[in-house]
C-alpha cells in the first residue's frame, strides 16, 4: 500500500500518507496520532543513526520487552519514592482488549503543580468476574496498598452505578481517600439526561433521536450501504472521526443535520436501489431502506432535531472542551457557571419555559461531577493539587492568574466568587 504514495514529490505529504496507512492497516483510531508514546518515538528515530530500523518481532518480544519492563519497574519505584506530602490520585477505568480480556486500569498521578509525570500500573485481569461495587473497591485496595496507604489522597472513576457503589465501599473501608467521579462522563450523562426529557409524561426528542439511529444501523450494518457512503464523495464526512468518543448519538444528530443533502443524495441513488432490489437481499434490509428515505426526506423532523442541537450546544461544547483540553479546577468550574448561564438566557422564543426549567434542573443535578477538573483513565487524566492548578501545564502561574483576574470581573453575576 506505501508503494502508491511513493512518487509523491513532497516528503512530508509522503509522510501524511503513510501515517493513515499505518492506522488503517493497524485498525487504530485517530487518536492514536495524539499519543505520546508515538511522538516519542518519531523524536528517538530522528535522533537515531540513518541505518537504525524498526526492531524485529522477535527482538521486540524478547529482549527488548525484557529490558524495557525492568527499566520501567525501576523508574516507576524512583516515582514512588518521590511522591511527597500532597500524596497521588488514582484514575482507575475498565477497558476490553479484542472484546475477550477485560481489564482493570490504573494510572498514579502524584499531586504536585511541578510533579512526576503519570506512573501507569499493570493492568489487572478481571475477565470471569462480575465487576461489583465491592469487587472494583477491593481490586481499588490492592493497588492503594501497593502505592501506600498514607499516599493516595484521590480515587477517580466514572459514574456507572456499580463504580458508585465502590465509591461507598471504599468511603467504608479507607474513609480518608476522597471518590471522585470523571469529569468527562459527567457531561456525557448530562447530555444522555437532556435526550430523555420528558414533559408532562411525554418524550420531547427520545422518539426522534431513535430515527437517527435507525439511519446510523442502517449504515454500520451493512457492509454495502457503508461502502456507498465511504465512497460518496458529499457523503465521505458523516464518516469522519469524532472529536471527542463521548456521546455518539449526539455527534450523529449533528452529522444527520450538517449533512442531510448528502444522506438524501445517497438514499435517493441508484446504487442504493439497486441495493435494495438485489436477489437475496433480506426483507429486514429493504424495511430498514424504506425507514432511512423516509427520516432522511421529513422536514419536520429535521427542525425538531434542529432544536434539540440548539438548546444542547452549550452542553456540547462544555464536553468537547473538557475532553480536550483537560482544564484545571478554575476552567472546569467556569465551564459549568457559563453553560448554566447560557441555558439560563435562552429566550421563549428559542425554548420553551417548561423544557428551559428542566434542563437547568439535570444540570444542577449533576453540578458535583462537572466542577471537577479530574477525567477518567480512558482518555487521559488531569489532576489538580491544592491550589487547583493542572499539573501537566507548564505554564499554570500565568493561567491561573488570567483566570482569577477574569473571574473577579464575572463573580458578581456568576456567583464563582466563593470557588476562589
Amino acid at each position: 500500500m506505501l508503494s502508491l504514495f511513493n512518487k509523491a514529490s513532497n516528503p512530508a505529504d509522503t509522510a501524511d500518507k503513510a501515517a493513515i496507512v499505518w492506522l488503517a492497516v493497524s485498525n487504530l483510531p485517530f487518536t492514536a496520532l495524539e499519543c505520546a508514546a508515538l511522538h516519542a518515538l518519531i523524536e528517538a528515530a530522528r535522533k537515531a543513526p540513518r541505518s537504525w530500523k524498526l526492531p524485529s518481532r522477535k527482538r521486540a518480544a524478547g529482549p527488548l520487552l525484557a529490558s524495557t519492563l525492568k527499566e520501567y519497574e525501576r523508574r516507576r519505584d524512583d516515582m514512588f519514592k518521590g511522591i511527597g506530602e500532597g500524596g497521588a490520585t488514582l484514575a482507575s477505568d475498565s477497558m476490553k482488549k479484542c472484546k475477550k480480556l477485560l481489564t482493570q486500569n490504573v494510572l498514579c498521578v502524584p499531586n504536585a503543580v511541578w510533579g512526576l509525570d503519570l506512573i501507569t500500573l499493570p493492568s489487572q485481569d478481571t475477565k470471569g468476574n462480575t465487576k461489583t461495587g465491592q469487587f472494583i473497591a477491593q481490586k481499588l485496595i490492592e493497588i492503594i496498598e501497593v502505592v501506600g496507604d498514607s499516599r493516595v489522597t484521590v480515587v477517580v472513576m466514572d459514574g456507572a452505578a456499580n463504580c458508585i457503589k465502590a465509591f461507598k465501599e471504599l468511603k467504608r473501608l479507607r474513609p480518608r481517600i476522597l471518590g471522585q467521579r470523571c469529569a468527562v462522563h459527567g457531561y456525557d450523562l448530562l447530555l444522555k439526561d437532556f435526550s430523555k426529557i420528558k414533559l408532562n409524561g411525554v418524550p420531547v426528542f427520545e422518539d426522534d433521536l431513535k430515527e437517527v439511529m435507525t439511519v446510523v444501523a442502517l449504515v454500520m450494518n451493512n457492509t454495502a450501504v457503508y461502502d456507498l457512503f465511504m465512497l460518496n464523495e458529499s457523503a465521505l464526512s458523516l464518516m469522519h472521526g469524532a472529536a471527542t468518543r463521548m456521546s455518539s448519538l449526539v455527534i450523529a444528530v449533528e452529522r444527520f443535520c450538517r449533512d442531510i443533502s448528502a444522506l438524501q443524495q445517497v438514499m435517493a441513488s441508484t446504487e442504493m436501489e439497486h441495493e435494495r432490489t438485489r436477489l437475496g437481499v433480506t426483507a429486514k434490509f429493504k424495511t430498514g431502506v424504506g425507514a432511512t428515505r423516509r427520516i432522511v426526506n421529513d422536514a419536520d423532523l429535521h427542525e425538531r432535531l434542529q432544536l434539540f442541537l440548539d438548546v444542547t450546544q452549550p452542553a456540547r461544547h462544555a464536553l468537547r472542551e473538557m475532553d480536550s483540553k483537560r482544564p484545571n479546577l478554575g476552567e472546569a468550574a467556569f465551564l459549568y457557571y457559563d453553560l448554566e448561564r447560557q441555558l439560563s438566557e435562552m429566550t421563549q422564543d428559542k425554548v420553551d419555559p417548561d423544557l428551559q426549567a428542566e434542563l437547568l434542573r439535570l444540570l444542577r443535578a449533576r453540578k458535583p461531577d462537572l466542577v471537577s477538573p479530574i477525567a477518567t483513565a480512558a482518555g487521559g487524566v488531569c489532576v489538580v493539587d491544592v491550589y487547583g492548578c493542572d499539573v501537566k501545564s507548564s505554564d499554570v502561574i500565568p493561567r491561573c492568574q488570567a483566570l482569577h483576574a477574569a473571574w473577579l470581573r464575572r463573580r458578581a453575576g456568576e456567583g464563582c466568587d466563593a470557588l476562589l
